[in-house]
């Protein structure tokens, strides 16, 4: 009996111990590696209609000292650093290239710790920005992200050297960590088709379409927009030219169209708008009318227009008098020519 209390008030005093004393989690290993590298993460989606392809790109991003977090303005914490110190000259500016895609890609760039000139422990802040381009069809990342590089030591040992710990984190959620940035190009297509009606319209002739293409404004076309028309062919980013009266880019091509015929353009940027006019055919009576729209804005999937040509109508001189005129006076006559007979 004297040894289950003993037990049982060893057991309690345990307890209570533990609860005295507060419990500390497992000190985390620095993800930050011997390099002193913070790789950060980039995404390129391509997305839209047929053979779509985003063009090569080079995608610039910044990096500052300091951070909003939750609205708050954030430097450095829990350091005797009483400022976020100057970052080295030449290391805010960061890159990720990427050649023609025809699908997604991902990137990534590095931030250098020795760049930041940590020199005490603590919790640093940093905003990591992507710079907007003009690239037309191309979503560039709105929300920066915050970097947050705690500067410690790995263990308590004799090693003096500071070790990192970064966490990447969504600006606008904080918690939501690892969140890569995010950049889509988006292309849709443009079908022009050629009908050719009434009893004399020329199904074999050939009609001169042109199409107008014009960039959105402040965007640059950097895409190969594809098309066949008697054969393989392409509008290249060095066909466009600018409209210095509206100050946007434009580039215009003339395709021919028979009856049933038709030409499709892909990989238009989004956003680019289009104007479908047929040459002019009035003095060969042709008359041009237009389904659907013929003009437009391109988005991600393929636009439509029809240009119908008629000449000629359904009155066609075939040697034979249709008109019943002739034939009503004929029996008017014969009517009253009876009519005369039975009077007498």
């Amino acid at each position: 009996m004297k040894l289950k209390k003993l037990f049982a008030g060893v057991v309690a005093a345990a307890m209570i111990a533990t609860m005295s004393f507060p419990a500390f989690a497992a000190r985390p290993t620095p993800n930050v590696g011997a390099n002193g590298l913070v790789t950060i993460t980039k995404n390129y989606k391509v997305v839209g209609s047929e053979e779509k392809k985003a063009p090569a790109e080079t995608f610039n991003f910044t990096v500052t000292p300091g951070a909003t977090v939750n609205g708050a303005e954030k430097t450095v914490e829990k350091s005797e650093a009483t400022t976020i110190p100057a970052m080295a000259a030449n290391s805010d500016e960061k890159t990720v290239a990427f050649t023609a895609l025809t699908e997604d890609g991902t990137g990534t760039f590095t931030v250098d710790v020795a760049n930041l000139n940590i020199t005490k422990p603590g919790i640093y802040y940093y905003t990591v920005t992507e710079t907007p381009s003009n690239t037309a069809g191309v979503d560039y990342a709105a929300d920066p992200m915050i970097m947050v590089i705690t500067a410690g030591y790995a263990d308590d040992g004799e090693d003096s050297t500071l070790s990192y710990w970064v966490g990447l984190h969504d600006s606008k959620e904080f918690n939501n960590k690892n969140k890569p940035f995010e950049n889509t190009y988006t292309a849709g297509s443009l079908k022009v088709t050629k009908k050719v009606t009434g009893s004399l319209g020329n199904k074999d002739k050939k009609f001169n379409i042109d199409v107008t293409f014009t960039a959105p404004a402040g965007k640059t076309v950097k895409s190969t927009i594809t098309y066949v028309n008697n054969g393989e062919k392409s509008i290249a980013p060095a066909a466009w030219t600018l409209n210095t009266t509206t100050n946007q880019y434009e580039a215009t091509v003339t395709v021919e169209l028979a009856h049933k015929g038709f030409v499709q353009f892909n990989n238009i940027p989004k956003d680019v708008t289009y104007i479908v006019e047929e040459q002019d055919y009035s003095r060969e009576e042709y008359t041009a009318t237009y389904e659907d729209s013929k003009s437009g804005t391109i988005a991600n999937d393929v636009k439509s227009t029809t240009i119908t040509n008629q000449r000629g109508d359904d009155t066609i001189d075939t040697g034979v008098i249709l008109d019943n005129a002739p034939y009503t006076l004929m029996l008017a006559v014969v009517a009253g020519g009876a009519m005369t007979l039975v009077s007498k």
